[in-house]
Parts: C-alpha cells; structure tokens; sequence
C-alpha cells in the first residue's frame, strides 16, 4: 500500500491543494506579496516545505482570469536537450524558459534573455482591457550556486537579465525559493534586491497546532478516519525529545515521512486509525533507511556502510560536522548534499563554511535503529533521475554509467505526454541499441520531470561519431577538467 493522502518524500503539486493544511497563513502572504511586490524572496531550510507551498497552497489561491501565471521554473533543466547542438547560450536562462515555455522548439529560446522573452510573448489583459500581472516563479534557486552547469560569470549575468527583467517590465512579477544556507548568495546581488520592491518570507516547521492540521486534513474523504486522540499523540511523539524534552515545532519533512510509512504499513481492510496503529519511530526508520539505499544507489557506494557513517557521524543527534576541501566527516560532499535533498540532513551557512547536522534532533533515535531495506532493481525512471543529480554534480562517469543501464535494461520507459503531444502516459522500448554501441552516443532517452507531474519531456539523441559532450556544459565528456 502506498502512502494513501500523504505526500512522504516527495513535495506536494497544485493537484493536491485538496490534501494540503496547516499553512493557511503562509499561503496568504507570500500570495499577496507576489502579487504585490515586484519580487519576492521565500527562504527556509530544506524539507520545510517550500516547493509545496508555493505548488499546493499559493498557486491555486491565485485566479489564472486575473493573473498571467507563467510554469513554475528552474535554473536546471536536467537532460531534456542536447544543449552542445545549440548556438552560445546561458545554461541558466535556457533552462528557465524552458520551464516557461515548454512546447517553444529550443532553438528558438536559445540565446534570448529573459527581457526578450518576455517582450516576444501576447501580453494578456483582463476584461476591460487592462494588462494582468505576470507571475514567475523559480523554485530551488539554491542550483544557482550549485553544481556544475554553469560558470560564475553566467551566474552573474543571469541575475543581472532577472534584475533588468523587474527594471524594464513593469507587470512582471517574481518569486524566488532558496535554501537558507544560500539565502546570502541571493542578497549579495545587490542589483537585484531593491528594498521599495522586494518582500522576504522565511517559513517556519509547523507550530504543534498548524501540525494537526497537517496529520488530520487529508485523511478527510480517503474511507479511513482517525480514532479519538490519534492526530494528537502523532504530533506528540513528532515533539519528543530525549529525556523528557519537548520540541516547540514539527519538522513538516518528519511530520510526512511518519503519516506516510504509518500509512503504508496498515492492513488493506483498516477504516479507524487507532494508537495501536502507531508506530512513528518504525516510520522514521523507514524513512532513513530507504534514503539511505536511494543516495547509495545513485553514488554508487555501499548502502551499509552509508548508513553506518550516518550514525558514526550524527547518531547523537545535536552532532555538527563542517565541510571541508569537499568531504564532510570523510565523506564526500555530493553524497551528503544527496542526503540533503532527501531530508534525512540540513545545511547552514557559519563562519564562511558550510556546516551539516540531521534534519532534526528527533531523527537521532530513528536513526541508530534504521536498517537498510533489501534492494529491489532500480526502476528506468530511477536510473535517469539520479543521472540528472550526479551530472549536476559534474561526475559524468557516474551519469553516463546510470544511463547506460537504463539503455541496456530490457522493459518499457514511462513518461508523460509532452507539450506537443495529447496528455497520457507514452511507452518507449528500453534495451541495447542496434550493434551494442555505447547508449550515450547511440541514443539517450531521458525523463524529464518529478513522479506526480503532469509533464514531461523526452529528448533522443542520435547517433554521433565521437562521444557526446556534456548536455548541461558542451564541454567534451572525456575533458571534464575543461568544464568551469
């Protein structure tokens, strides 16, 4: 059984708005601020919730009749495209609109800024003719300073297009999601951040009230319903300290990965949720473990020993390690960044380093009793996400290893319909290409796009005589030195 009305692991999209509590308040000002200020600057720790906000609770509060509301974007557009086929463009501003534009044949956005367009598109009016606002947004903005992708200079330039953008389009309005260890970053482009124009909101864990919320709204209509006093002994034991201790806040990424393993562990005739159906310790284990064995897979380093570092390291639980020279406890950076993004860590910015510590003390416990479930084989859309993540990461041998055993894996691709294409699921063959050549340049299929989305993209790259440069660079796959 999966996890029934909870999101678990993954962020919240605008088709769960209906599942989505405990951040009415939230919702409401970072809504009016976008629509308000020309931009607009989210901020928060990572599994706080952010892209679910803006996906589930802001995006439907805000009428598509009064606004011109353009796709939620990013500065990474993953290995939809063989960019090295393009004329000289902006890695950065190509990815965006991208995102913005999805069905526009690349060739024609390459090379555009993001003042160009946004001149290029109908500007939209409302019934009495007057212009809409314009409504970007661009969600983990931290990949700006990140990876690979791009140099510094890009970087920069791009920032200034975004800044000449909210200068010269007086309708454009733009919302910004980023971690807070890069919330710095952000502010240091002083062009960029204008006081009079600029609104920042930094959101919180959940209070123990705005939690309830969370834990009691979606089982609502899902033919289960909770006994008297189940939500709250599930916040309860989410507040748990050591010795007695109790937590002011709910880790909302905790507060997920609980309801959505307590879920999946009930039996299939259950309609009241009691206490003895609790098992939020068990839940978060589980939540450990297959993070663990997903990080593993997708770096390729052993899944036990993996989880064996994390306890060595953070078992503890208020335990801060510091990254240095690009290892962290031994460890190297990329893998613990992979834990980042799956929650089981958080980052911050402290005098000038990066520092790592547990998404939250309450994971300690979990943590020193997780085990590393039995490996299943990893799914074609496995193998080309965790592609995407370490060819961000700029390890190419590893990116070309996880496409080559989609590409020699016997089964079926499942991806959504494209911007071209009637919406539904699409079936590609997957298997060894035609005389066993090498699958990065005989042909990449890749998914574009997270579980859940409506839209995805599928790109095939024929075959070339010579390997393939790096689809997030143009540089030579076999000159990754050359890649700054």
């Amino acid at each position: 059984m999966d996890g029934g009305p909870y999101a678990g692991p993954r962020p919240f999209a605008t088709r769960d708005a209906h599942r989505f509590f405990g951040r009415s308040p939230s919702v409401a000002w970072v809504a009016k601020a976008w629509q308000e200020r020309k931009l607009t600057i989210l901020s928060g720790s990572s599994g706080v919730g952010k892209t679910s906000l803006i996906q589930a609770g802001v995006l439907p509060q805000l009428s598509a009749g009064r606004f011109d509301i353009l796709p939620m974007g990013r500065v990474f557009d993953g290995l939809a495209f063989p960019v090295a086929a393009l004329p000289d463009h902006n890695p950065y501003t190509f990815a965006l609109l991208r995102a913005w534009r999805p069905t526009e044949p690349p060739t024609r956005l390459a090379g555009l800024t993001v003042s160009d367009f946004l001149r290029r598109r109908k500007s939209r009016t409302d019934w009495y003719g007057n212009p809409v606002a314009t409504l970007a947004a661009i969600d983990q903005f931290e990949q700006l300073f990140q990876g690979t992708i791009g140099t510094a200079e890009q970087r920069d330039a791009f920032v200034a297009e975004l800044a000449e953008a909210l200068d010269a389009h007086h309708e454009f309005h733009l919302l910004i999601s980023v971690r807070d260890e890069h919330l710095p970053d952000v502010v240091s482009y002083s062009r960029l951040m204008h006081d009079a124009v600029t609104d920042r909101f930094r959101l919180q864990p959940f209070t123990p009230e705005a939690a309830l919320d969370a834990v009691r709204g979606p089982v609502t209509g899902s033919g289960r319903f909770f006994a008297e006093g189940v939500p709250e002994e599930i916040v309860r034991e989410l507040r748990a300290g050591p010795a007695g201790t109790v937590y002011d806040t709910v880790e909302p990424a905790l507060l997920q990965a609980a309801c959505f393993h307590s879920w999946r562990a009930l039996p299939g005739d259950h309609g009241a949720i009691t206490t003895e159906d609790l098992a939020v310790n068990r839940a978060l284990a589980e939540f450990v473990g297959e993070a663990v064995l997903e990080t593993a897979h997708e770096h390729s380093v052993p899944a036990e020993g993996l989880l064996s570092w994390l306890r060595s390291t953070f078992g503890g639980g208020g335990s801060t390690v510091e990254e240095r020279s690009g290892q962290v406890a031994g460890l190297s950076a990329v893998v613990v960044r992979a834990l980042q993004s799956r929650h089981v860590l958080k980052a911050e910015w402290r005098s000038g380093a990066r520092h790592y510590r547990l998404q939250h003390e309450r994971l300690a416990g979990p943590l020193r009793s997780a085990t590393v479930p039995s490996p299943e084989a990893p799914t074609a859309e496995d193998s080309l996400r965790a592609a995407e993540y370490v060819l961000f990461e700029g390890d190419l041998g590893r990116a070309h290893a996880h496409a080559e055993s989609v590409m020699s894996s016997p089964g079926e691709i499942r991806v959504a319909g494209t911007g071209r294409q009637p919406a539904g699921e699409h079936r590609l063959r997957a298997g060894p290409p035609g005389g066993g050549r090498d699958p990065l340049s005989q042909g990449r299929r890749v998914l574009r796009g997270r579980p859940g989305q409506r839209r995805g993209r599928l790109a095939v790259r024929r075959h070339r005589a010579r390997p393939p440069p790096c689809a997030a660079t143009g540089s030579p796959r076999w000159t990754p030195s050359r890649r700054r």
